[in-house]
Order: C-alpha cells, then structure tokens, then sequence
C-alpha cells in the first residue's frame, strides 16, 4: 500500500506526467483501433475472395455438368437416330425379300394357270378347247395377286415407319429423362 500511495504524492506533484498517461494511453487506443480495423478488413476481403472463388469453382462445375449433360443427350439422340436408320434398312431389305418372294408366288400362279389350259404350255402348244374361260380366271386371280401383294407390301411398309418412328420417339425421350428421373425399386 505504501507503493501506491507513494506514486499518487508523485503524480500529484508532477502533474505533466498524468498528461503524458493519458495521451500515451489515447495514442496506444487509437493504435489498437486501428489495428483491429485492419485486421477486420483484412478479414473481410479474405472471406469475401473465399466466397468468390467458391462461386467461380461452383459455376464451372454446374456449366461443365450441363455441357456433359449436353454431350450425353445429344450422344443418345445420335444413337436413337442411328438405331432408327439401321432399322430402317434392315426393313426395306425384308420388304424386298418379301417381294421377291410374292413374285416367285405370282410366276408359280402363272405357271400353274398355263398349265391348266390358260394359255400355251412350255412348248408352245395349246391344249384342245379355246381356254377362255381359264384365261379370264387366271387374269382375275393374276390382278387379284398383283393388288393383294401391293396392299401387303404397302401395309409392311407402314407399320415398319410407325414401329421405327414409335422407337425412336421412345428412345430421344428417354435421353432426355432418363437421369433426371427417380428410380423407384
């Protein structure tokens, strides 16, 4: 107690000295104010270029997700397309082989209607009678071949483009929902 009561007599007879204290201790405040300013900047612009970068570093991965997801779409759609091409071909060529076939039907019936005394056989020579009446048959079963084959080649026809349009239609929606779509187990 003698120390500090040492030190008051001290100040009180040197009162230039409590002046230095207190501009010493108001100096020492507003160095510390500013320090703390500083540090507070500081803090901020380091959070704030944080955050920054984490949106850039996040933009780029969404835009590189949606150019691959892109990519994957227009590779499905590609491929659909492609399926439905090959499918294409591969019934035009069941569709020419199915003709072929109707054909050699029709040169069978032709044969079998020469044959039968429709019209001169193989050696040129005509069976007795005038055959007319087999000529009008083999006429009216040849016209009705003829149609019969155009409507079932017409109809083949058909239900391949709607079959192969119906599959590709259904392949180019799935590419586009497939992975956005919940699985359900």
């Amino acid at each position: 107690m003698a120390i500090f009561t040492a030190v008051l007599r001290w100040l009180v007879l040197h009162p230039w000295a409590i002046a230095l204290v207190v501009v010493g201790a108001w100096g020492a405040k507003g160095r510390i104010q500013a320090s703390v300013a500083t540090h507070a900047r500081d803090t901020a612009v380091a959070t704030l270029t944080a955050e920054e970068n984490a949106h850039k570093a996040a933009l780029a991965a969404a835009q590189a997700a949606a150019a691959a997801e892109r990519l994957r779409v227009l590779t499905a759609q590609q491929k659909a397309l492609d399926d439905a091409n090959e499918r294409t071909k591969r019934a035009q060529a069941d569709r020419a082989r199915s003709a072929a076939s109707l054909a050699d039907a029709q040169r069978l019936l032709h044969d079998a209607i020469a044959r039968s005394g429709g019209g001169p056989d193989a050696d040129g020579a005509t069976p007795a009678g005038d055959g007319t009446a087999a000529r009008r048959l083999g006429s009216l079963l040849d016209t009705c071949a003829t149609e019969y084959r155009q409507l079932a080649l017409d109809a083949d026809a058909a239900v391949d483009q709607a079959r192969i349009a119906g599959q590709s239609c259904e392949a180019s929606y799935d590419s586009l929902t497939l992975t956005s779509r919940p699985t359900t187990p």
